[in-house]
């Protein structure tokens, strides 16, 4: 049975005692309808979907969220599945909880009571014991255990480390192929190694290889496998006392976690004694989560009696059984007991060296126990470990009260801009500093509220406040509420991160939100949908859109980079304040730039591989247009530039095409001057492009695509664009040999960055919007 089948069978039986109260279903799809069809007899008020809102759904009205509010509704249920559900919840539940409106989800659940029960649990957690856990299952008829880093700890935190260990094993064995890395690293980037086994499978299938040979490589695969899931002797403990007390025993594995194989947990349960009379749930072979119906199976399994679930995950483990009617008891994970106890900087753990003890620790220390107190601390520090205190910052609000003088602002972005190693680092870090020459108070919050080095150092040598830290990241609604009335300004960037902010900063204070695209994501997603036909693409695609669409239909003033999006927002919302802002900000234009073009020589690429459309452009390139290039000028050399690789980019490498990967600001900069043109060949993407943007500041005359010059205007002499492989490379033939050509695109990138990327530009924008 689906899960909203489930959900509607069991709808009267929830929610009957509801049935003259005045009610509210918190979406328009598939759920909702359902409850519209087959329940008339509800009084059901309105719909509350921002996006739709306006609209008649089976003839009830949509209304936003912040209209809801005015409504007097006593009961708001989330019309979802229950993994969408908890997505909404940590949204809304504040904003609904000040206003005294109930919450609950397609399962009848007091979304409060729910949540506030788990949060008691997680209080009382340090003051447990073991024999309180053997009380929990004795009140028990089925106890199950969630595997992964409960029964079992997972030694290894980094999937390049346990694929580096096959590699190191294949060749050992003389069972190495020159593409076998290549498809782990492939597959491996799924976080699937039942994928991982198919694909090795594969390749030396058509490889020719014997079925012996294929056997030996399953064979050290599933040996590693094993090697780094450690019992926990605590746990199986606990699992052997369940069974001696007569109690139904069952595992659950969880499909979306590790994916290892059935066998080998099978495997792993032989070896620490337990070889019969429990049942193994598998997500696997169910295709099931734990949050979207493993738990309904295991119920199937033994019916309506006393479950226990020992877990530890927050949501997976601690909450969503407890929507079956599960009692539940917390497990500390191995490297979050440790964590507790001793704090490690991220830094410290990118050494190799120190990351394995750390591991080891962690398994030697922790494996064995579940309970905070039972951890030694001064065991642990009597350890090798290099060890980092935490900061912990305390806000003063007495400060922002100071400055209360319509020039606070707080900027919320994903992390600390990384202003040297992407775009959109780049011109968030810029504009950062804008709002501080502005005289303006500025607060940072990024979304991983943390603080790497030398970016969040780089803020506050600025005077920028970073909010940062366990102590943000666990109390950031809290914060919010208290602090939120104090700031004039919000300036919240990338929709995701957006759209977990934007409806508590609405409730808390009367400041003005800003919301800034960066790009407009469904716009690029859609892009290669259209190039590579992927239907998941188009699916992310519909489903950013409605998202970027709630955004700048909540924000008060939102801000795009180029004149395409600038006209096709300003179209969708004709009363909104839509302004087009530079994408980078320069303070100063470099100098003694060589404009004899016969000095230099080579073409440059720049751009970070952790965008899709960088690779997709450099591959592009490589096959269709360089090989015609190459037969014209036979010496010539193609720089690639950009952080993260991928393996099939490195593949490239040659004589002609070196790539460089990661450089400095620096290293980077004597590209740019040494280089005679620059090629951006994008199919794909959306909003301006900051390695067009930075090839006109460094007046490197360049050839693009459209989409690659899209919003920039077509008047710029700057660089030129072209769409075929033939016409592109028939153009950088003709310009690379035209120095008179390449030295007026060259002084009209100096123009075209006097006249838009200054800072008086960007000031002259912001202050439309800003009492300055």
């Amino acid at each position: 049975m689906r899960e909203i089948e489930y959900c509607i069978n069991n709808f009267n039986k929830n929610f009957n005692s509801f049935k003259q109260r005045r009610i509210a279903l918190y979406g328009t799809g598939a759920y909702a309808k359902k409850i519209l069809s087959e329940f008339p007899e509800y009084h059901i008020v309105c719909l509350v979907d921002d996006t739709n809102a306006g609209k008649y759904i089976r003839d009830c009205y949509v209304v936003t969220f912040l209209q809801m509010l005015e409504l007097d509704i006593d009961l708001l249920i989330i019309a979802a599945q229950i993994s969408s559900s908890e997505i909404v919840y940590n949204r809304i539940a504040l904003t609904c909880k000040i206003n005294r409106i109930c919450l609950y989800n397609m399962y009848g659940k007091d979304m409060f009571k729910i949540h506030g029960d788990y949060v008691k649990k997680k209080l009382l957690y340090p003051q447990l014991t073991k024999e309180d856990l053997q009380t929990a299952i004795i009140r028990s008829e089925v106890v199950s255990f969630d595997l992964c880093n409960t029964l079992f700890a997972i030694k290894y935190t980094k999937k390049e480390d346990f694929y580096k260990r096959i590699e190191e094993e294949l060749k050992e064995k003389k069972l190495y192929l020159d593409n076998l890395i290549e498809k782990v690293d492939e597959y491996g980037k799924k976080d699937s190694f039942i994928i991982l086994q198919n694909a090795i499978n594969e390749i030396y299938r058509n490889n020719n290889w014997l079925e012996k040979e294929i056997c030996e490589v399953q064979e050290i695969i599933y040996s590693i496998i094993k090697e780094i899931l450690v019992p926990r002797k605590s746990i199986v403990e606990m699992v052997k006392f369940a069974f001696d007390k007569g109690k139904r025993v069952c595992f659950i594995e969880d499909w979306e976690e590790y994916r290892f194989s059935k066998q080998i947990y099978l495997d792993l349960l032989k070896q620490i004694g337990i070889t019969s009379n429990y049942v193994f749930i598998s997500g696997s072979e169910h295709r099931l989560r734990k949050c979207s119906g493993l738990y309904r199976v295991l119920k199937e399994e033994y019916g309506e009696t006393a479950y226990l679930h020992i877990g530890d995950k927050d949501e997976a483990d601690g909450i969503v059984p407890q929507f079956y009617d599960m009692d539940t008891f917390l497990i500390g994970n191995p490297y979050v007991l440790f964590e507790d106890r001793v704090d490690i900087s991220r830094e410290l753990l990118e050494i190799r060296d120190i990351r394995k003890l750390y591991e080891r620790y962690i398994i030697e220390i922790c494996a064995d126990e579940f309970l905070v107190k039972n951890i030694d601390r001064k065991r642990i520090c009597e350890k090798e470990l290099l060890f980092q205190k935490k900061k912990k910052v305390q806000t003063n609000i007495l400060d922002i009260r100071i400055a209360s003088n319509g020039r606070n602002i707080l900027v919320v972005d994903n992390h600390v801009p990384y202003y040297d190693r992407d775009a959109g680092g780049r011109c968030a870090f810029m504009y950062l500093k804008s709002f501080v020459n502005l005289g303006m108070k500025v607060f940072f919050m990024g979304n991983d509220f943390k603080n790497p080095e030398p970016y969040t150092s780089a803020l506050e040598e600025l005077g920028i406040i970073v909010l940062h830290g366990e102590e943000y990241a666990c109390n950031w609604q809290e914060w919010l509420v208290n602090n939120a009335k104090y700031f004039d300004y919000f300036y919240l960037q990338r929709p995701n991160v957006s759209i977990k902010y934007i409806d508590l900063i609405r409730q808390c204070s009367r400041g003005k939100i800003f919301y800034f695209a960066h790009d407009l994501h469904h716009i690029r997603l859609y892009r290669q949908y259209q190039l590579t036909g992927e239907s998941a693409l188009l699916e992310n695609s519909q489903n950013l859109k409605k998202l970027e669409m709630e955004l700048f239909e909540k924000a008060d003033i939102c801000h795009v980079v180029g004149s395409y999006e600038q006209k096709l927002m300003q179209e969708k919302f004709p009363d909104k304040p839509i302004r087009n802002i530079p994408l980078y900000i320069y303070e100063d234009l470099p100098v003694d730039i060589e404009k004899n073009f016969a000095k230099r020589k080579d073409i440059l690429f720049v751009g970070g591989f952790s965008h899709p459309p960088n690779v997709d452009a450099v591959l592009w390139f490589s096959q269709e247009i360089y090989p015609e290039i190459l037969r014209r000028f036979p010496d010539i050399v193609w720089h690639v530039v950009g952080s993260n690789v991928p393996e099939k980019i490195e593949r490239l490498s040659c004589s002609n095409i070196i790539i460089h990967g990661y450089l400095s600001d620096r290293e980077l900069e004597d590209l740019y001057r040494s280089c005679r043109m620059a090629v951006v060949p994008l199919r794909y993407g959306a909003g301006i492009k900051g390695k067009v943007v930075e090839a006109a500041y460094y007046q490197l005359p360049l050839v693009t695509t459209p989409i690659g010059g899209e919003g920039l205007g077509q008047d710029t002499k700057a660089f030129v664009m072209t769409e075929t492989p033939a016409q592109m490379s028939d153009l950088i033939i003709k310009l690379y040999q035209d120095y008179s050509e390449l030295r007026q695109m060259s002084d009209s990138g100096k123009i075209f960055i006097e006249s838009y990327f200054m800072p008086e530009a960007a000031q002259k924008i912001l202050c439309r919007d800003l009492k300055m």
